[in-house]
């Protein structure tokens, strides 16, 4: 799971990522070194140490760290990417603007949870209570608690949603055209963004069912449970057993990157007839 970003980051964030990219490349080249002060991307770029911050994390900077006073280390000088000359490559061909915004909107899944966690609302919102219209008809603000309620329902808290955090978000969203923000200032989606199933949810239902469980589940009554609440974590139509447990699997053998699950079968994964109605699947950390 990503980690969290609790500052404050700039609404035109890319496009000042893709000019420093372009500059800084400019004057590395020129000065014939590889890295760049923390003061000089301050003072040559305008950018905001936050601004600084989102772009290490994100793997544009490297921070090559200097080692200070009782072996601390330093921020100090910075250093572009790989990644970052593979955006640069991208961005100087103007027909891949859209490749662009995905990677960016991958990138910032991996790295942020509130990110990732607000894409996993926006689909549920999108395929359950928006009935698949791209239009939201919500402002800025009621997106807001429309989000902070969907994070009490599944966690039962929204204390990691702040007014900095749902901005944040807010304008990631915005900037990698996952959001677009019509006339009226009303929101409509990108619907390329959506997939069918939300495997966070889905992982998170399986974790709390077994934990009530402390002997573990059936299998098969695992997949009927998930049927009864596909809700949370399918945006198609209905489900089979089968179905269901070949989800399962894909989380259990770590085909779906990033999550991490806590579930194991007891006895050996079970094999057709799927699911088995002896196999036992329980909590546990793998």
């Amino acid at each position: 799971m990503g980690g969290t970003i609790t500052y404050s980051v700039s609404t035109h964030w890319k496009d000042d990522l893709f000019q420093m990219n372009s500059r800084i490349r400019q004057i590395l080249e020129e000065a014939g070194t590889k890295t760049i002060s923390i003061t000089d991307l301050m003072k040559e770029f305008g950018l905001s140490d936050d601004t600084i911050k989102l772009f290490t994390e994100i793997e544009v900077l490297h921070n090559v760290a200097k080692i200070g006073g009782g072996g601390t280390a330093k921020r100090g000088s910075y250093e572009l990417t790989n990644f970052a000359d593979e955006l640069i490559k991208l961005y100087e061909r103007s027909s891949e603007e859209e490749k662009i915004n995905k990677i960016l909107h991958r990138k910032l899944k991996k790295k942020f949870f509130q990110y990732d966690f607000f894409f996993n609302f926006l689909n549920f919102f999108f395929h359950n209570i928006n009935q698949n219209s791209r239009e939201l008809n919500l402002n800025k603000s009621q997106l807001r608690n429309q989000f902070l309620e969907y994070c009490i329902e599944i966690y039962g808290t929204c204390e990691f949603i702040d007014r900095i955090t749902f901005d944040n978000i807010y304008n990631f969203s915005m900037q990698d055209h996952l959001l677009e923000l019509k006339d009226d200032n009303t929101i409509v989606l990108n619907t390329e963004y959506f997939t069918i199933v939300d495997f966070v949810n889905l992982n998170l239902l399986i974790e709390r069912e077994l934990k009530k469980h402390s002997e573990g589940m059936i299998t098969r009554k695992l997949c009927e449970y998930l049927i009864q609440n596909h809700i949370h974590f399918y945006y198609g139509g209905d489900l089979t057993l089968f179905e269901v447990y070949n989800l399962i699997l894909n989380l259990y053998e770590e085909k779906v990157e990033n999550i991490f699950i806590k579930f194991n079968f007891h006895g050996g994964v079970p094999y057709p007839p799927i699911p088995s109605p002896h196999t036992i699947i329980k909590y546990q950390e793998i």
